[in-house]
């Protein structure tokens, strides 16, 4: 069952402290979830939100449904000797998963620290710092398709990764990708 909040305040769920209003709210933890929601209510306007840090309310209400991607979880998918792909699921905190990262002994991340936002949104901005960017890092997007239901894996390459741009921010594509989670292939530190 879909555990909606009606008429929502959006406050804490955006940097600028925007005192808004969903007319629908749902954190939702689960992928089943997002395909529910996307079935069950078609034509409803919907609106993923992260940490809300990129996200600025013209309105003091949104008629339809802000869904808090809440999906969490970063596991280890391969390891090889000098080399690990690593999968943070979109709703882990940024900063936390670049922290995670340095202390397992994986680099490739650590110019990224203290970047607000959530790990879905890092490949939609290409998000940089210090000579360093996501594409550096990122080998593919797994996604939920909005038009079909279906999900889908985009590789780095297909992501057309530019300076804070990429292919999820497009006119002709914008909210046709709800992004699932992302994996990154980091350089393991060697030790002697």
């Amino acid at each position: 069952m879909l555990n909606f909040k009606r008429n929502f305040s959006l406050k804490n769920f955006n940097t600028f402290g925007v005192n808004v209003q969903a007319n629908y709210f749902i954190n939702v933890k689960k992928i089943e979830e997002i395909q529910k929601i996307y079935y069950k209510y078609p034509y409803i306007p919907k609106l993923p939100l992260g940490n809300g840090s990129n996200v600025l309310f013209l309105r003091n209400y949104y008629n339809g449904i802000v869904m808090k991607i809440g999906f969490k979880g970063i596991i280890v998918m391969k390891e090889y000797d000098s080399q690990v792909i690593v999968k943070a699921f979109s709703g882990e905190n940024w900063e936390k998963f670049v922290i995670w990262t340095i202390k397992k002994g994986f680099s490739g991340l650590e110019n990224l620290s203290f970047i607000p936002g959530t790990v879905g949104a890092s490949p939609i901005q290409n998000i940089g710092a210090y000579g360093s960017e996501v594409k550096d890092t990122l080998l593919e997007v797994q996604v939920y398709d909005t038009n079909n239901g279906q999900i889908r894996i985009f590789t780095k390459e297909e992501c057309k990764l530019e300076y804070r741009h990429s292919f999820f921010k497009q006119t002709h594509v914008k909210n046709n990708f709800l992004i699932l989670s992302v994996s990154f292939l980091l350089k393991k530190k060697i030790t002697n």
